[in-house]
């Protein structure tokens, strides 16, 4: 990084979920209100129906991997 400029870095996110999605909502919303250049990704393995609704709601923000 340059001296004298204002980048902030990029920082990679990487969530495992397996079938389970009680905090999914409340921990992205928390992720994407950070004031940092991020990208957010999100493997869910055997997704519920909660979780593909999560996926929904959130995809413009997140990158979401079903498996």
């Amino acid at each position: 990084m340059q001296e004298g400029t204002n980048m902030k870095p990029l920082i990679s996110v990487l969530i495992p979920v397996y079938k389970e999605s009680k905090l999914l909502s409340a921990m992205l919303y928390k992720l994407i209100s950070q004031d940092a250049q991020k990208e957010i990704f999100v493997i869910i393995d055997e997704p519920s129906e909660e979780s593909i609704k999560i996926s929904k709601s959130f995809k413009d923000d997140v990158r979401f991997i079903l498996n």
